[in-house]
């Protein structure tokens, strides 16, 4: 019985059911693959007034330097990750085929400074159309996805329980953790300083379950409940900056191969950012 255990086989229960140990967990995983990781990083509710916290922040940045020697470019990849645990209530997305909303310029997240302001303006023309464009969007592994979710909702609960709303905060927090993120690095950007710097952040909302993931589409008259590695997933946001985002809900048991496909994506974006002939006043043109 629960009685008859000691205060630490008690505590080391309770840690267990927990999500603390899956979130050392991923963490340890990107470590050993090169990422910068950053805990338990704070940001404001803007609703509530009150201070709130994401799980992790895992970075990777590629920095190359241009012919004059007097300028670099950065490019940085930011992983905004939740962890959530749910051992008895499985989580289940509502899938679609893709639309035209889901595609790239709607959906893709970032934060970029070209150098605009004189004497530094790199890149004459640059908004997010054009930025499908130049480093080829459609190729990353959430838009070759045929079927995304645009609805949830986990399983076995009643209305009203807790539990019922573990998907929709999980959401609500890497949302506002990018949005976060994003006003941070809007800030810095403007910023320029001595040496002309040209940056470009990439945002990727995750968040990661230690339990059932599954997946149906009711699009099809005879639907089947399908488990999944990882469901992408479009939100409508209720926010005038951020229209709409695209968040990977992924199964703890495939994180290894979808951390691949992760790292897939940073050095085909690196290459991308690479190629662009950045020089001042003049578009970008692809070597």
């Amino acid at each position: 019985m629960n009685n008859d255990l000691s205060i630490e086989e008690k505590i080391k229960k309770d840690v267990e059911n927990s999500g603390f140990p899956l979130e050392i967990q991923i963490s340890s995983e990107l470590e050993k693959r090169g990422w910068r990781i950053y805990h338990n990083q704070y940001y404001i509710d803007p609703d509530l007034k009150k201070p709130k916290e994401i799980d992790l922040l895992a970075v990777k940045p590629a920095l190359f330097e241009l012919n004059d020697n007097k300028t670099f470019y950065i490019m940085f990849f930011t992983l905004i990750i939740e962890c959530k645990k749910s051992s008895k209530h499985p989580w289940v997305f509502f899938t679609r085929k893709r639309q035209t909303h889901d595609d790239p310029e709607f959906t893709f997240k970032y934060s970029a400074n070209f150098g605009k302001e004189k004497p530094f303006r790199f890149i004459e023309e640059f908004d997010s159309y054009n930025i499908s464009q130049i480093f080829d969007l459609s190729k990353l592994h959430q838009y070759r996805t045929i079927e995304k979710a645009t609805n949830y909702y986990v399983a076995f609960t009643k209305p009203g329980e807790k539990i019922s709303r573990q998907i929709f905060e999980a959401v609500n927090s890497v949302f506002l953790a990018l949005k976060n993120e994003k006003i941070k690095q809007d800030s810095k950007f403007l910023k320029i300083l001595e040496i002309p710097k040209i940056f470009f952040c990439i945002f990727q909302p995750i968040i990661i379950l230690e339990g059932e993931l599954f997946q149906i589409n009711l699009e099809k008259d005879d639907f089947k409940v399908e488990r999944a590695a990882y469901i992408p997933l479009i939100l409508n946001s209720w926010d005038d900056n951020i229209d709409r985002v695209l968040i990977d809900v992924v199964n703890r048991k495939s994180v290894n191969d979808f951390f691949n496909l992760i790292e897939k994506d940073f050095e085909f974006l690196k290459q991308k950012f690479h190629s662009i002939k950045f020089k001042k006043f003049d578009a970008p043109v692809l070597s």
